[in-house]
């Protein structure tokens, strides 16, 4: 169960180290070529991510013995990623959620979904995986948009930094990834529901081919038509976006897991 907190400043040196009530992570590294099909990661350039990704029963089932045995599955690019969502998942997320992933290469954040409790779990992409897995659904974007399906949870794990860019199909769009959020995003959840977005942040705004790093100026504009209830970030709780706490590795790679909720519309 979760140790009652009291809401701590995203630089508050005191902030307390969370653990998930069922394991603490182990650093093993034996997932990555389970994955990611050909040994895809973050890392590469898009073009050498095959045009079908296939999610098969083998890949899954070793997915979830391994967080049985408190292994690590999280992909080599987000270190903590596992740990900061389990814990996101256990505040935010209830079992009986119907939720909706945003952007997977590999169903990681889907079996950490499932092992949470999670029976209702569907992936959303440009570029649909293919599942043979009987527990997940994956669907285009495109084909959820026309159907105005709504869900009670998003999560959304590196993925929006990433729209309008063009780097994985979409449209090029300077705002692509603002429009995304107060528009899709904010219409797609029930009444009371919740989104967990991780995307870099930083002091400075930082745009590139590959990805956006929010400064807090671009973060308010993505977060217009959203409150935040809380933010997870190496293994500790906060209420502030932690934009001026350094990053281990690249900028790009320590995301923090916002909880946010529509706000009502005017």
């Amino acid at each position: 169960m979760w140790e009652r907190l009291e809401p701590l400043n995203g630089n508050d040196v005191k902030a307390k180290h969370l653990q998930p009530s069922w394991a603490r992570m182990a650093t093993s590294r034996e997932m990555d070529s389970v994955l990611y099909p050909s040994q895809i990661s973050a890392s590469l350039e898009v073009q050498d991510i095959p045009m079908e990704l296939v999610w098969t029963r083998g890949m899954w089932e070793k997915l979830l013995r391994s967080l049985r045995k408190g292994q690590s599955i999280e992909p080599l690019d987000y270190p903590g990623g596992q740990h900061d969502l389990t814990l996101a998942f256990e505040r935010w997320a209830p079992a009986s959620a119907k939720v909706l992933v945003i952007g997977s290469v590999s169903p990681w954040v889907e079996a950490l979904l499932y092992e949470h409790g999670c029976r209702n779990i569907v992936t959303l992409d440009l570029r649909k995986p293919r599942s043979e897995i009987a527990d997940l659904r994956t669907v285009d974007y495109r084909e959820w948009d026309r159907a105005g399906r709504r869900v009670d949870a998003l999560v959304s794990f590196s993925t929006v930094e990433h729209i309008g860019l063009g780097r994985y199909g979409d449209a090029e769009d300077e705002d692509g990834d603002v429009s995304w959020m107060n528009d899709f995003a904010y219409r797609t959840l029930n009444e009371g529901g919740v989104q967990l977005l991780a995307v870099p942040v930083g002091e400075a705004d930082v745009s590139s081919e590959a990805h956006r790093i929010y400064s807090p100026e671009r973060m308010a504009r993505l977060l217009k038509r959203w409150t935040l209830l809380g933010v997870i970030f190496e293994g500790r709780f906060m209420m502030e976006i932690p934009f001026s706490k350094p990053h281990r590795g690249q900028d790009w790679q320590k995301q923090p897991v916002l909880a946010i909720r529509p706000q009502a519309s005017e």
